[in-house]
């Protein structure tokens, strides 16, 4: 055993180790609401434009435009969620 400390003193130094982390402050975290990029102006494709490629092509490249739109609704509704959230921490 340590000089100086004897059983009582160790376990009410244990016990006080084990209660002080709870009285610590809680981590507050504080959400900047992102910025909104402005939606690009997309040039038109027409359907006579599209005449030249394949069926396969054009579901493909259909395909591939719908999933990007979605994607971009998606982040954008996220960059949203933070602009909400901003006012309700105050």
């Amino acid at each position: 055993m340590v000089k100086g400390f004897n059983l009582n003193t160790l376990i009410l130094i244990a016990g006080l180790s084990l209660l002080l982390p709870g009285c610590a402050r809680q981590p507050v975290y504080v959400t900047e609401p992102l910025p909104l990029p402005v939606r690009p102006l997309l040039p038109s494709v027409y359907a006579h434009e599209l005449d030249c490629i394949s069926n396969d092509t054009y579901q493909r490249l259909v395909t591939r435009e719908l999933q990007r739109r979605q994607y971009a609704e998606t982040l954008e509704t996220i960059i949203q969620s933070t602009h909400k959230e901003a006012g309700h921490g105050e």
